[in-house]
């Protein structure tokens, strides 16, 4: 998925527990992940992006493929309106300058 990179923590809730994941890119369309747990494909888990204002919204999980370090995982959001649209729309215009290392 190309988009502006970043890095910052968002965790995904998949059977009531929250798995971590670091943020490597965004774009209007979604995220670039990485993690050490794979995420199941075409499912819609509930996400929180640690940013300055952290917030969660609901995600599509289009993608999951096992590499040498892990698991690389795209995000997309799923019916944003109102304040997330706007907290969407920060994240992808800041890019870098609205992301910080989170958990």
């Amino acid at each position: 998925m190309p988009g502006l990179p970043l890095t910052l923590g968002v965790s995904i809730a998949v059977a009531r527990r929250p798995r971590l994941h670091r943020a490597r890119a965004v774009s209007p369309e979604g995220l670039a992940l990485a993690g050490e747990e794979p995420l199941p494909e075409n499912r819609l888990p509930e996400a929180k992006i640690y940013t300055e204002e952290p917030f969660a919204l609901w995600v599509l999980t289009p993608m999951c493929r096992r590499t040498a370090r892990g698991f690389d995982l795209e995000v997309q959001p799923f019916a944003l309106t109102g304040g997330l649209r706007e907290q969407w729309e920060k994240l992808v215009a800041l890019g870098p300058a609205g992301a910080r290392e989170g958990t």
